[in-house]
C-alpha cells in the first residue's frame, strides 16, 4: 500500500519563493528565445547567435531530470539553494561581461538554477502535499509557466529601446525572498547511496535526444545510439541503478507518461504556427501577432491556476479526456476556418491552451500517485524529459510539415488562403485525437489517481 506523502508539509512561503524563482528564470528563456539574433549580432557570434537559445534549452532538458531525480536522495533545501545561487551568479555575469561565450555561460548558469526551483518545487508538490493542495499548486506552476511567457516575450520586446544586458537585472528581483527556502525540509537519505553515475549518464542521453532532432546528422546520431546503448547496458548490470526496473513495469505510470508523450507532441510549435499565419495569411505586423499571443498565454495561465479546482470537481481521468477534446477542437476549428480573421483564430488557440495547461496537473498528478513518495522525484523526472523531448521533436515534425511539397497542395479547409499552415494544424489535431484514444484505452490506470490512498496498490 502507498503512503500518500513523505513526513514534514513544505510551508506555502517556500513554495511561493520557488515559484518566482522558476518565473524569473524561465521569463528570461522566453525573452532570449525572442531576442537572441539581436544579441548575438551586437556580439559579433554570426551563425552561432543560436546557441543562446538552443544551448539553455538543451540544459532545461538535461537538468529537469537530474535534479528531480536528485531529489529523491538529496536534501530540497540545498538544491533549492545551490540553485538560487546559480540564478544569481549567472545574472551578475550576464550584466557586466559583454562577450558571447560570456554572456553563453551567465544563460547557462540562469538556466541551471531556474529548473532547480523548478524541480524542488514539483517534487516537494508529489511527495509532501495531501491530493487537493497537490493539483492546485502542480496547475498553479503551469500557470506560471504561461505568465513567464507572456512576460518573457514583454521582456525580450524591450531589446529594441533598452541595453539588452539590462534583461538579466530581472532574476535578481527574486534576491529579497530567497531566506524563505530556508523552511525547505532539510531531511537527507542515508539508507540509499546516491546513483550519480546513472543519473548524468541518462542525463547526458537527454540532452543528446534534443541535441539530435535540432541538429539532424551522422554525428548526433551516432551520439545519441552511443549512449542510449550505455544506459541499456548499465541498467542491466547494475541492480542499483537510479532508475529501477519496475518503473517500467508499472503500467499507471508507464501510461500516464504515455498520454504526456503524446498530449505535448507539438505543444511547442504554436507559436510558430500563429507566427506563420500572421505573416502568410493575414499580413500583418509580428507586433500584432505576439500581442495575440501574449492574451493566449494570460488566459492560459489563469486557467492553470484554477486547474486543481476543475480536477476536484470532475476528477482526473474526466478532465484528462475533456482537455483532449479542447484540444482537438481548437486546433481543428483554426485549421477549418484559418482565413476567417486572425482574432477568431486566437480564440481557437485559447480554446486549445485550455487544453494543454488543464491537462498538466491531473496527468502529472496521475502519474506520480502510482509511485511511492521516495520514488516520486524521478517519476516527475521522466515526466518532464518526456514532455520537453516530445516537444522538441514535434517541431521538428512541424518543420518538414511546412517543407512537404505534396502536403502544400492538399486543401482540407473552407477559406481560400492558408492551404499549408491548415494542412500543418490538421496534422496537430490528430495528434490531439490519438491523445483522447491513448486516455479513452488507459482509463483504468488514470482513474486509479482519483481513488483514495488506501485502495491504490502498488504493482
Amino acid at each position: 500500500m502507498f503512503k500518500e506523502s513523505e513526513k514534514g508539509p513544505v510551508k506555502t512561503g517556500a513554495l511561493v519563493a520557488l515559484l518566482a524563482i522558476y518565473l524569473f528564470g524561465n521569463l528570461m528563456l522566453q525573452a532570449f528565445n525572442l531576442s537572441y539574433s539581436d544579441i548575438g549580432r551586437d556580439l559579433g557570434a554570426g551563425r552561432m547567435s543560436d546557441f543562446l537559445s538552443v544551448i539553455p534549452g538543451i540544459v532545461l532538458a538535461v537538468l529537469s531530470l537530474l535534479y528531480d531525480a536528485l531529489c529523491d536522495f538529496v536534501s530540497a533545501r540545498a538544491i533549492a539553494f545551490w540553485g538560487a545561487s546559480f540564478l544569481v551568479a549567472g545574472s551578475l555575469l550576464g550584466i557586466f561581461l559583454h562577450l558571447f561565450w560570456g554572456v553563453l555561460a551567465a544563460r547557462i548558469l540562469q538556466q541551471s538554477g531556474s529548473q532547480a526551483a523548478g524541480s524542488v518545487f514539483l517534487v516537494s508538490c508529489v511527495k509532501r502535499l495531501p491530493p487537493k493542495r497537490k493539483t492546485f499548486y502542480i496547475g498553479l506552476f503551469g500557470a506560471i509557466y504561461s505568465a513567464a511567457s507572456v512576460l518573457g516575450v514583454l521582456a525580450g520586446g524591450l531589446v529594441d529601446s533598452i541595453p539588452w544586458n539590462l534583461l538579466f537585472i530581472i532574476p535578481l528581483f527574486s534576491i529579497p525572498i530567497l531566506p524563505l527556502l530556508k523552511s525547505l525540509p532539510h531531511d537527507k537519505s542515508g539508507k540509499k547511496k546516491v546513483d550519480y553515475f546513472g543519473m548524468i549518464l541518462f542525463s547526458l542521453l537527454a540532452g543528446s535526444i534534443s541535441v539530435f532532432f535540432d541538429y539532424l546528422g551522422l554525428a548526433s546520431t551516432l551520439v545519441l545510439v552511443g549512449l542510449l546503448l550505455a544506459f541499456i547496458i548499465y541498467a542491466l548490470a547494475n541492480k542499483n541503478c537510479f532508475l529501477p526496473r519496475r518503473f517500467l513495469k508499472n503500467k499507471g505510470f508507464v501510461s500516464a507518461v504515455a498520454v504526456i508523450i503524446i498530449f505535448n507532441l507539438f505543444s511547442y510549435a504554436q507559436i510558430p504556427i500563429y507566427q506563420l499565419i500572421g505573416k502568410d495569411v493575414y499580413h500583418i505586423p509580428l507586433e500584432e501577432v505576439s500581442w495575440a499571443l501574449a492574451a493566449v498565454y494570460a488566459l492560459t495561465a489563469a486557467i492553470g491556476a484554477l486547474s486543481g479546482k476543475l480536477v476536484a470537481w470532475m476528477g482526473h481521468y474526466k478532465t484528462i479526456l475533456f482537455s483532449a477534446i479542447a484540444m482537438v477542437a481548437g486546433l481543428g476549428l483554426s485549421a477549418l476556418f484559418i482565413g476567417s480573421g486572425f482574432w477568431l483564430l486566437t480564440v481557437f488557440a485559447c480554446i486549445y491552451n485550455f487544453g494543454e495547461i488543464a491537462a498538466y496537473s491531473p496527468l502529472y498528478s496521475a502519474a506520480t500517485a502510482t509511485l511511492l513518495p521516495e520514488e516520486r522525484g524521478r517519476g516527475i523526472g521522466l515526466c518532464e524529459l518526456s514532455l520537453n523531448t516530445t516537444s522538441a521533436v514535434g517541431l521538428s515534425i512541424y518543420s518538414a510539415l511546412l517543407a512537404s511539397s505534396p502536403l502544400s497542395r492538399l486543401r482540407l479547409t473552407i477559406s481560400s488562403s492558408g492551404f499549408l499552415a491548415s494542412n500543418a494544424l490538421w496534422a496537430m489535431t490528430l495528434a490531439a485525437a490519438l491523445s483522447a484514444v491513448l486516455i479513452a484505452i488507459f482509463a483504468k490506470p488514470l482513474k486509479g489517481a482519483d481513488l483514495p490512498p488506501s485502495e491504490v496498490s502498488r504493482k
